[in-house]
């Protein structure tokens, strides 16, 4: 079903999908890497594994996400990727799998003549990245014409600042 008010509705995956990604999967990642030096019960390896395991199950909600809007707007009859919100959130999408493929790579030790290029400070600036324009998409989302309609104007506003603080705040303030 494409209409709003029947249930279940593409467009609704769209936004559960981004919003597992990026408010849950992704921020289970970061913290499981932060807490390999000091997690009891599981070595380093272990907690590495689970975050590359959070990070791949998010690249994989971003793609569905991406994909039920897609399909949504192909159904519908309405252009794709217009938006700044698109075009913001596209680029986060884009930014997330180079950041997840090359930090399989590194890790399964591929090419390791080009080990060089995706040194852990590398992949934590673009994994910083890849969230904050994730997070701005977000908030360029809830303001958009869907946001105001169903949230009203001050709400939507509230939500999208609230977004990005929190966004913010994960990035800048929490050591990672």
């Amino acid at each position: 079903r494409l209409e709003s008010g029947s249930g279940l509705v593409l467009f609704d995956l769209h936004v559960l999908s981004f919003s597992a990604a990026a408010m849950h999967l992704l921020n289970e990642g970061i913290t499981s890497i932060q807490r390999r030096r000091v997690s009891k019960g599981a070595t380093p390896v272990q907690m590495a594994q689970f975050h590359a395991a959070f990070q791949v199950a998010t690249a994989g909600l971003f793609l569905c996400g991406l994909a039920a809007i897609y399909f949504n707007k192909e159904a519908m009859g309405k252009p794709h990727g217009e938006s700044v919100h698109a075009k913001v959130g596209f680029a986060a999408v884009i930014l997330m799998m180079l950041n997840v493929t090359f930090g399989s790579l590194r890790s399964l030790r591929a090419f390791p003549k080009l080990q060089f290029l995706w040194q852990d400070q590398n992949h934590r600036i673009f994994g910083k990245l890849a969230y904050l324009i994730a997070s701005s998409a977000a908030a360029l989302g809830v303001v958009s014409g869907w946001g105001m309609k169903n949230l009203g104007e001050s709400l939507a506003y509230g939500v999208a600042a609230s977004v990005l603080t929190i966004a913010g705040y994960n990035a800048f303030m929490v050591k990672l």
